[in-house]
């Protein structure tokens, strides 16, 4: 239920609401690759790009053959890769 409700949030564009959904979902079943993708997909709209690639290297690491994990995953670090580089300096 908790996947649900984050899930209706995300859609409606509402990712902090849906954020402690997916957090949960995640908590209850930390091995079920759409949950982390979805909670990936809400930390990133919310600019927690670090804790979004965490959540997808886990998903990767359970289903090497995700394809969304992959491509957000990627589209993460070509759009953000130079902001990282810049906080760390």
């Amino acid at each position: 239920m908790a996947f649900n409700l984050g899930q209706l949030y995300l859609a409606d564009n509402r990712a902090q609401e849906a954020l402690p959904y997916l957090r949960r979902a995640v908590e209850i079943n930390p091995f079920n690759v759409d949950r982390r993708v979805a909670l990936a997909s809400a930390l990133l709209t919310l600019g927690q790009n670090d804790a979004a690639l965490s959540q997808l290297d886990h998903a990767v690491q359970l289903q090497p053959d995700h394809q969304g994990a992959w491509e957000l995953r990627e589209e993460i670090r070509k759009e953000h890769a130079p902001e990282r580089a810049r906080q760390r300096f």
